[in-house]
């Protein structure tokens, strides 16, 4: 067979795989990768999780970014806690998400919720966790606990 001849059946078989390699991929080749934007946890490819960048406050958008540690890094041992920008639920971060990141919006520059009665008919003392809470209660409806990198630290309630 001749070097051109050789050439152009090499480009078809590469052509070929990589239509097949887009194929296997299925449904995570639909997923957004590191940076895009997303909602939920769903909408990012394997490794990514959907985080709101905390000094965007709650204007923030969710991105996905990578879930921290990544395999063979030290595990996490550090929690950041914020407020939620209801004023009322405690958002959780730490591990799974970069730093900065959280994974529900945050009030900026608020560290914690002021733990006050809110009145009748608020969510101050729910059955349930809220977007971002820890795990400690069941995650109200709409959302999944999201198993922690470290099993010294909390899992967090999110958008499945």
């Amino acid at each position: 067979m001749e070097h051109e001849a050789r050439v152009k059946l090499s480009r078809r078989l590469a052509g070929v795989v990589t239509a097949l390699l887009a194929l296997a991929g299925g449904c995570d080749s639909q997923k957004a990768t590191q940076g895009a934007a997303c909602s939920r946890v769903s909408d990012c490819a394997a490794g990514l999780t959907c985080g709101y960048e905390v000094v965007t406050g709650c204007s923030a958008h969710g991105m996905c970014v990578p879930v921290t540690p990544q395999p063979g890094q030290a595990a996490c041992g550090a929690l950041s806690i914020y407020c939620g920008c209801d004023g009322v639920t405690t958002v959780t971060s730490g591990c799974n998400f970069f730093p900065a990141f959280a994974p529900a919006p945050v009030m900026s520059g608020v560290p914690r919720c002021q733990q006050v009665d809110a009145g009748p008919g608020t969510d101050a003392g729910s059955a349930c966790s809220g977007w971002g809470e820890t795990c400690s209660k069941p995650c109200c409806d709409g959302l999944v606990c999201m198993p922690s990198t470290s099993s010294a630290l909390p899992s967090v309630c999110v958008k499945p």
